[in-house]
Parts: structure tokens; sequence; C-alpha cells
């Protein structure tokens, strides 16, 4: 499986391809990761033999620029349900988050206004669409999987 990140460097946002431990640089290929560079399908079996590496000390980014919106789904793992003392839904628990809570995994997080607010952490794994799909059988989803994040 290809690896893709974002990268910040002295130059500004850089798209790279992780091959061993170097980045290469993507911009011959694609401005940045996008929903219209997934979605091309330029992304799709990158041949890395000509790309560059990118020099010098790299910042990890939010792994996909200009994203639309982000599906998720609540209460789908059982020892989180039962910290809460609820009974398990019968159906996915769908909602929306908010785009900018899409970060880079080193990105500062913020509290607001209440520093005695306790932060609770989580980890999320989220299925990055390749394609658009449409009343589709469930055995044919994993076609439409670009990646994960």
């Amino acid at each position: 499986m290809q690896q893709f990140a974002r990268v910040l460097t002295d130059k500004g946002a850089v798209p790279v391809i992780l091959k061993g431990s170097e980045h290469l640089d993507l911009r011959p290929i694609v401005s940045d990761i996008n929903p219209d560079a997934i979605a091309g399908g330029a992304l799709i079996n990158v041949d890395t033999s000509r790309l560059s590496p990118i020099a010098g000390d790299v910042t990890y980014l939010a792994p996909i620029d200009g994203i639309r919106q982000i599906a998720a789904t609540g209460f789908n793992y059982k020892k989180h349900i039962e910290e809460f003392k609820m009974k398990p839904p019968t159906e996915p628990e769908v909602f929306l988050k908010a785009i900018s809570s899409l970060t880079g995994p080193f990105d500062p997080i913020s509290r607001g206004p209440n520093q005695n607010v306790k932060l609770d952490w989580e980890v999320e794994l989220a299925i990055v669409i390749g394609r658009e799909a449409k009343d589709d059988s469930a055995a044919a989803a994993a076609d439409y999987i670009f990646g994960y994040v």
C-alpha cells in the first residue's frame, strides 16, 4: 500500500509519497492531496522512479486539504458504550464533524476559553473514499476506498 502525506517545508505545503524513510515530492503529479486529486485517480499506483526527495526538515500537516465533509459514526466501540452506561444502538449513529477538526498529527489542541474543562482523548480511524458511490452493494464497498488515516 502506498503511503501519502502532506508536509510543511520552508517553501510551503508539499504533497509527498513515502518510500522507505524518504519523502518524495508529488508536485510533478498533483498540486496537493485533495478530493479532486484523489477522485481523479492521479494517486493510484504512483510511479516513484522520477520523483525527487524533499530535503530538510518537514512538519506533517492534515493528510488531505480541501475536504468537503467528515461523516462519522458514534457509539461503535463496545467499551466506550459501556463507559456511558448506554444500550448499544440498533443502527449506526451517523453525524458530521466540523471540517476544522481535521489536523496534523502534532498540531496543538485548543482547549477553548475554559481552561478547567477536562479533555478526553480518542483515536480516530478515517476511511478516505476515493470516488463517488451510490446504491452499491456492501460487497463492493472496498472498491471505493482510497485509503485510511
